[in-house]
């Protein structure tokens, strides 16, 4: 039986007030306020579903994703998968690539709706409970994802790595050659 008591300690760190305004496009006059909404992840695209819903017929339906990331305490950006992809002040974002974003930063989603980050720190005062549990729920995920990414690729690799070899063994091209 298990008798150790000691336990993890659990870091959460505050997530920065996000707030991202329409300037230009179809979603100018719009905002989406993390504060307001109440979370730590923010879907953006042309469905209604979508908590940053951009009516633009250039966004795609699932554009990008907008999260808090624990470990570098700051919001990322990542395009996923858009079919007319997303920049970050001018760049072009790889898709599934996460991207760290600061004050003033300005994103284009599609072609013509470009929004401004702003950021403003918080302190536990500004913050309650649910934002805290669900910013650290989402953390959590974040990481069992980059995880189960990893072994997906690891194996994988080693997949690869023993079909090579099998196939580079004389007994395997004997029984490729005979199969011709």
């Amino acid at each position: 039986m298990d008798t150790d008591t000691s336990s993890r300690a659990i870091v959460i760190s505050v997530p920065s007030r996000l707030v991202l305004i329409g300037r230009d496009g179809p979603c100018k006059g719009q905002m989406f306020d993390t504060s307001t909404l109440n979370c730590s992840y923010l879907t953006v695209g042309r469905k209604k579903k979508s908590i940053a819903w951009i009516k633009d017929k250039a966004v795609s339906e699932d554009h990008a994703e907008i999260k808090w990331d624990f470990k570098l305490g700051s919001w990322t950006l990542k395009d996923t998968n858009s079919s007319n992809g997303t920049k970050l002040n001018g760049i072009a974002l790889e898709p599934q690539h996460a991207h760290q974003l600061t004050k003033g930063d300005r994103i284009l989603f599609g072609m013509d709706s470009i929004v401004e980050v702003e950021v403003e720190e918080q302190t536990l005062k500004d913050v309650n409970v649910e934002t805290l549990i669900r910013a650290y729920v989402e953390s959590v995920c974040q990481e069992l994802e980059a995880d189960a990414a990893k072994t997906a690729s690891d194996t994988t690799r080693c997949a690869q790595t023993a079909l090579d070899a099998l196939l580079k063994s004389p007994e395997a091209n004997k029984v490729a050659a005979g199969a011709s």
